[in-house]
């Protein structure tokens, strides 16, 4: 989160940008979340969450489902 905190005070301080709009997909949109979520005056207009998850181990968890490990092995070694 602050990734995005340094990309947003960049832009304010060096591109000629009158508002900014947050946009954050997947883990993106989790990470937006966190940042404007942290400060008490978020510094843009607008955000988008596309696709944002709540959880990082339901999340892991759902991907490792997919994958067709041999049985018996342990889905947290995959991670």
């Amino acid at each position: 989160k602050e990734d995005v905190g340094v990309v947003v005070k960049y832009v304010r301080q060096n591109v000629l940008a009158g508002e900014i709009a947050l946009w954050g997909h997947s883990m993106g949109a989790a990470t937006a979340l966190m940042f404007l979520g942290s400060i008490p005056n978020p510094p843009v207009s607008c955000a988008i969450y596309d696709s944002a998850y709540a959880s990082f181990d339901k999340l892991a968890d759902g991907f490792v489902e997919q994958l067709q490990l041999p049985s018996g092995l342990p889905k947290k070694l995959v991670l």
